[in-house]
């Protein structure tokens, strides 16, 4: 089991020569990542940190975040909602960013609020994703390692997904696009954050990987399961729905349902071994039934 190594907010801010107003407020910044909301001068900040671990691998970490601040600068120059970044630096082998705090809260959060919208909410998500399908992926670095597609856990499925990945065109893919990482004043998108993982690829890798998000993963402590799983199925309707508004096609297939499905399946179960997360065996019973269902609609053996 991986131990994650705890850290002090002010401490960090220090290597920068920031100083805030008063004590950091820690936020759910997910699995990976530390966050904390702050003020400094009266302005307020998002202070985000790699989560170290004690076996983690910091060369790898600090790559992904050089990658990130390139795909945050696409994205913003497509007038993409993305927060500036303040400033930058490492703690302890750990990456960390400073950002403006962009107003409102997850778009899930927004769903919390207001249920009788969540369609209209998915809508939003969904043409969201779409315009960042949209933009080229000449500037981002391109997956040419395919390796990550045999978790999915079938042999087959990974040849025939990664056979499709190295023929298809390369756009921009966001691979983290799920509703913690959107952010929604309750009446508009206000934000998209967490670019550690985009990359140029096929879309419907990532659309794939959202898919499963949407319909199977677990919902964060805190929120009430019954109710919000009540609602899953109406903000992914409204999510399919405002890609094709936006794209004029939605081109997930099964195959790459199949491997989304797959794909999480590792990461829950790798989250549950580090003792990351809130993810259940239960959980993963459902992403390995869903997964098979997709492949049946394949030709894949």
């Amino acid at each position: 089991m991986t131990v994650s190594v705890p850290l002090d907010p002010e401490t960090v801010l220090a290597v920068v020569g920031w100083k805030a107003d008063r004590p950091p407020e820690p936020v759910n910044g997910g699995w990976d990542n530390h966050l904390w909301k702050f003020t400094c001068d009266g302005a307020a900040y998002a202070l985000r940190v790699v989560r170290l671990e004690e076996d983690a691998d910091l060369a790898a970490r600090a790559r992904g975040f050089e990658h990130e601040v390139v795909a945050m600068d696409v994205a913003r120059q497509a007038d993409i909602p993305v927060p500036a970044i303040a400033a930058r630096g490492v703690y302890s082998g750990a990456p960390f960013l400073i950002l403006e705090w962009l107003p409102g809260g997850t778009i899930l959060d927004a769903v919390r609020r207001k249920p009788w919208l969540a369609r209209r909410y998915g809508r939003e998500f969904g043409r969201l994703q779409a315009r960042l399908h949209s933009l080229p992926g000449e500037y981002l670095r391109p997956i040419t390692d395919t390796d990550w597609v045999d978790r999915a856990g079938h042999p087959a499925l990974a040849a025939a997904v990664q056979r499709e990945l190295l023929t298809s065109e390369a756009r921009f893919c966001h691979f983290d696009f799920h509703p913690l990482n959107i952010l929604h004043d309750g009446e508009r998108v206000t934000g998209l954050v967490d670019f550690t993982v985009a990359a140029a690829s096929d879309i419907r890798a990532d659309l794939g990987l959202t898919n499963a998000v949407l319909r199977a993963a677990p919902l964060p402590p805190g929120v009430p399961g019954r109710a919000m799983n009540m609602l899953r199925g109406r903000f992914t309707n409204g999510w399919r729905e405002g890609y094709l508004d936006f794209a004029g096609r939605f081109p997930l297939d099964a195959m790459f349902e199949a491997l989304g499905y797959g794909v999480y399946h590792y990461e829950f179960a790798s989250a549950i071994d580090e003792g990351r997360g809130w993810a259940s065996a239960r959980d993963l019973k459902r992403l390995l039934i869903l997964r098979d269902e997709a492949l049946a609609r394949t030709e894949i053996a």
